[in-house]
């Protein structure tokens, strides 16, 4: 896992990456894994976001990859 930061300048988006020691990356990645985990446990359904802001309590609500995010997703 590679920690990235999207940047907006004047010249628009930019990708950084953050440079850091293996420990570090280690530490990072498992925090974020086990957030993921605990955020989807009770959520196994995915919706498709549709402008309801109130998802059941079993669903994550998805997005469509734009522009940006498929940056950040090549990079």
């Amino acid at each position: 896992m590679t920690l990235l930061a999207y940047c907006k300048t004047a010249q628009g988006g930019v990708i950084k990456r953050i440079p850091m020691s293996h420990q570090v990356q280690n530490g990072i990645e498992a925090i974020f894994r086990n957030q993921e985990a605990a955020f989807k446990q009770d959520r196994p359904n995915e919706t498709a976001f549709d402008g309801d802001w109130n998802p059941d309590e079993d669903e994550l609500l998805t997005l469509n990859v734009n522009d940006e995010v498929q940056a950040l997703i090549d990079a």
